[in-house]
Formats: structure tokens, C-alpha cells, sequence
């Protein structure tokens, strides 16, 4: 067995800036045996194991480069674990946890493109001291995977890098990722079907089936959204409109109020805001809080019962930060000298109490 540990010293040492005699000293051993085990001649003594580990500040296994296959289910329950110190805003903590995953398996791409992922979900909520950091730690980890061998991985974090080069402007460098990513005009999934079907395994099928579905619609919903931005900026407010009512057919038809419902109401909610039309502003916001006291929703939908959906009608973070946009965005400044205004801020508050 090839143990890569000589390796492993030589690497932490050179990121902590120390020299062979400085690490000798700290682990009490002559600058020799440093230099006997970089270059592979010799092995640490295993008692001394876990006195480098402390060093370093890393665990024994990354310091023998052993790093055991992660599996999604563990990936998951980790990101869930993390979801839930932010959803008490319980940020630096969130840090701390991602960064000690992060720290334990440093080669796990997997890892990081969910990671990654999970962060720029919880830029919105985060702190604005912390924004910077996070942004920085977003782009480092999707680079990390973006230079890797998987190119399913690869493909991911290169689309997320290209959505954030946009977000900042940098159009050159999302456009060169978008023009070398392949463009696939099939998915695997629509010939492992048939597969499953002639086999009748139909789990596999239905599975199979609702992801493409969703996926699908998913997709729509994004491009939908695409259309309304540039008719917005062309003032083509009956088209926005239209699209708006095509989007709300679509999750009405598919059965995914319980997944976009709110976040739906909300964007007709701002449009109406900006057409200075009062009373729809007024009626969708009633009806958006009526469904943030009332989240009784079945999920999952008949459609969608194999898939594991996120209800996002239970977002706790949810009703703050539509109390902040209509309280202090100037758009909605039209509908705060209504009557009906004051009851709707007190029951968005009661909500946010609630939780």
C-alpha cells in the first residue's frame, strides 16, 4: 500500500508557511525525519499521528489521504443541517459546519458544488458583512469543480459560475463558459425509459418520468421569467402581463401550488406594484398571506409523488422578507396610505412572531 502521507506534510506545511525545522520543532521530532517523510523514505511514527492532525487542524484520515466516498443522501442531510443554523440566522455557524465538511473531504466535488449551491441560495438571507466572503467562497468552490474530470459536475458549476458572472457583470466571462459548455439535444433519460418500461421496473419509470416532467417545467418557468424581464424593458406591460398568466396556468394545471404559489404571487404583486394598480396590489397581498397563515397544502403533488420537492410555503424567512419589500421598497409606496394597509403589516408581523 502507497501511503501519501509524506505528501500530505509537504502540501499543509507549505500552505502554513513553515520550514521542515519550524514543523521538526512543533512536532518534536529532528528536521531529518521531516525531510525523510515528504519525500516518502520513511512514515511517521502512528503516534505521532494524531499530534500532526492537531497541527494542522485537519483529521487523520486527510492527513493518511484517505477520503471515503461521500453518498448523496449524506451530502444532503448535511446541507439540511446547515439550512437549519441559517434559518436561525445562525450564519457564522453555517460557515463553520460547511467549511469543517469541506475541510474533511477536500477532493469530494460532490461536496462542493452542493456547498456552493446551498450559498448562493442563502445570499439573499445572509448578513451584509458576511456577502463578500460568501461570494468569494461561492466562486472558489464552482471553479474547483468547474476544473475537474466529472462532466456532469463540470457542466453544473460552469452554468452557476456563467449566472453569477452575469449577476456581476462580467458578461465576457459568462459568455466564454456558455459557448464551450456541449450542447446536449437529448437526455439519457428519454432512452433509460423505454429501457425500464420493456424491463417493468415501474418505480425506475415513474421516477424517471417525473424528473424530466418537473425539469421541464422548471425550465419553462426560467425562460418564462427571462421573457418578462425583456418585456419589461421593451414596456410591453399586456405581454408581461400574459406571460404572467401562462406562468400561473402552468402551476395551476401541474398541481405545484404548493411550490411556487407564493413566490408567483409575489412577482404579480411587484408587477401590479409598478402599474400603480392599487387594488390588484392589494388583493394578491391578501391573498399571499392568507396562504403564508395557511400552509396546509398537500405536498407531495399526485404528479410529482416520487420526487423529493422542498415546500417553499415553509420558508421561515419568507414572510420578513416580504414585510421589508413592502414597508420599505418604493414601489409599494402607492398602497401605504390604503386602509386595509395597517391590518396587512400586523398580520405579516403575527406570522414572523408565529415562528
Amino acid at each position: 500500500m502507497n501511503l501519501k502521507i509524506g505528501e500530505v506534510i509537504y502540501r499543509l506545511r507549505k500552505e502554513h508557511h513553515l520550514t521542515q525545522e519550524q514543523l521538526a520543532q512543533a512536532i518534536g521530532v529532528s528536521v531529518p525525519a521531516v525531510s525523510k517523510w515528504e519525500t516518502g523514505t520513511t512514515y511517521p511514527d502512528i503516534t505521532l499521528l494524531p499530534k500532526i492532525a492537531q497541527f494542522f487542524e485537519c483529521s487523520i484520515d486527510e492527513l493518511m489521504a484517505y477520503e471515503q466516498k461521500l453518498t448523496p443522501q449524506q451530502i444532503n442531510q448535511w446541507v439540511v443541517e446547515c439550512k437549519e443554523l441559517a434559518n436561525k440566522r445562525l450564519f457564522g455557524e453555517m460557515i463553520e459546519k460547511c467549511t469543517g465538511y469541506l475541510r474533511q473531504y477536500p477532493k469530494s466535488n460532490e461536496l462542493k458544488l452542493a456547498i456552493a449551491s446551498f450559498y448562493l441560495m442563502e445570499k439573499g438571507f445572509a448578513p451584509k458583512d458576511i456577502l463578500d466572503d460568501l461570494s468569494k467562497q461561492v466562486i472558489s468552490l464552482l471553479e474547483e469543480v468547474a476544473s475537474g474530470t466529472d462532466a456532469s459536475l463540470m457542466n453544473q458549476a460552469n452554468y452557476l459560475l456563467a449566472g453569477i458572472y452575469i449577476q456581476n457583470q462580467e458578461d465576457e466571462k459568462a459568455e466564454k463558459i456558455l459557448l464551450q459548455m456541449p450542447r446536449l439535444t437529448f437526455h439519457p433519460d428519454d432512452l433509460l425509459i423505454a429501457i425500464y418500461l420493456q424491463r417493468k421496473e415501474n418505480k425506475e419509470v415513474k421516477q424517471r418520468i417525473q424528473r424530466r416532467l418537473f425539469n421541464h417545467l422548471s425550465s419553462i418557468r426560467i425562460t418564462l421569467g427571462h421573457y418578462r424581464q425583456f418585456c419589461v424593458k421593451q414596456n410591453q406591460s399586456l405581454m408581461t402581463e400574459r406571460l404572467l398568466q401562462i406562468e400561473g396556468a402552468l402551476i395551476e394545471l401541474f398541481e405545484l401550488e404548493a411550490l411556487f404559489r407564493v413566490s408567483y404571487t409575489l412577482e404579480k404583486i411587484i408587477f401590479f406594484s409598478r402599474q400603480h394598480r392599487e387594488e390588484e396590489v392589494m388583493s394578491q397581498l391578501t391573498k399571499i398571506i392568507d396562504q403564508l397563515e395557511h400552509t396546509t397544502m398537500k405536498m407531495p403533488t399526485p404528479l410529482f409523488g416520487e420526487l423529493e420537492l422542498n415546500e417553499s410555503l415553509q420558508s421561515e424567512r419568507f414572510p420578513g422578507l416580504l414585510l421589508q419589500l413592502i414597508v420599505t421598497d418604493p414601489t409599494f409606496e402607492g398602497i401605504r396610505s390604503r386602509k386595509e394597509y395597517p391590518e396587512l403589516i400586523k398580520r405579516l408581523e403575527g406570522i414572523l412572531q408565529a415562528d
